[in-house]
């Protein structure tokens, strides 16, 4: 029975730090939503390219990073480009990042090519989604 004492001992106190530490990590506060900062991503037609590129707008300075996707889709065809880096902001001012530039494309007897495009824009550890313009080529 002495020989067992120990043994048990072992397997009751061998979890405690797996609960402590899943106890944690589920208590972690999640990211604080960005503020003072407006984004979009915005198409203008350019010797007959769409070229996408995203715009950032700070209240304050500010410093991060973008990352952006365009998916161009005609018929059942599927073609992605994207675009990251990083970016600085004064305050009041609109800063341009990216530069996607599609051209037309016809496939199956011309059928329609449409646009969607997406942006995500990260300042520390707050992230934002960033829509694509209204009334911008699609």
């Amino acid at each position: 029975m002495r020989t067992l004492a120990p043994l048990t001992l072992c397997l009751v106190l061998a979890p405690l730090p797996l609960v402590s530490f899943a106890h944690a990590m589920s208590s972690r506060q999640p990211a604080p939503e960005l503020t003072g900062v407006a984004c979009a991503v915005v198409a203008v037609d350019e010797a007959g390219k769409t070229v996408f590129q995203g715009r950032i707008t700070a209240e304050t300075a500010i410093q991060g990073s973008y990352a952006m996707e365009v998916q161009q889709t005609s018929g059942s065809l599927t073609a992605s480009s994207k675009s990251s880096g990083s970016f600085s902001a004064g305050a009041g001012e609109t800063v341009t990042v990216g530069r996607i530039a599609l051209g037309t494309v016809t496939v199956n007897g011309g059928q329609e090519t449409t646009f969607e495009a997406f942006m995500t824009i990260t300042v520390g550890e707050s992230s934002m989604e960033c829509p694509m313009a209204a009334g911008d080529a699609a």
